[in-house]
């Protein structure tokens, strides 16, 4: 309605533009506004990507997945300190 969102498929039809830069994808597991598959085939394009799945959360995370998404940042952005480019 507002045009927030980009086309379908959108992202993964231009890759090369982001596929070089370190990214941690954060999902939950029972998110149908967003399929789990799409997150995946994203982080198989994606050089330096880890796909975090949050097992009991959906679209919107639990406090639970909160925190487990602010470890899986913070574990990445050391993982990335640790490498030379």
């Amino acid at each position: 309605m507002n045009y927030e969102f980009l086309p379908d498929n959108y992202i993964l039809e231009n890759i090369m533009t982001i596929s070089t830069i370190p990214t941690v994808i954060v999902h939950g597991r029972y998110d149908i506004n967003c399929p789990l598959g799409k997150a995946y085939d994203l982080k198989e394009q994606i050089n330096n990507c880890e796909l975090i799945i949050i097992p009991l959360c959906g679209h919107k995370f639990t406090a639970e997945g909160e925190v487990i998404q602010r470890v899986a940042y913070e574990n990445f952005l050391k993982k990335l300190n640790q490498v030379s480019y």
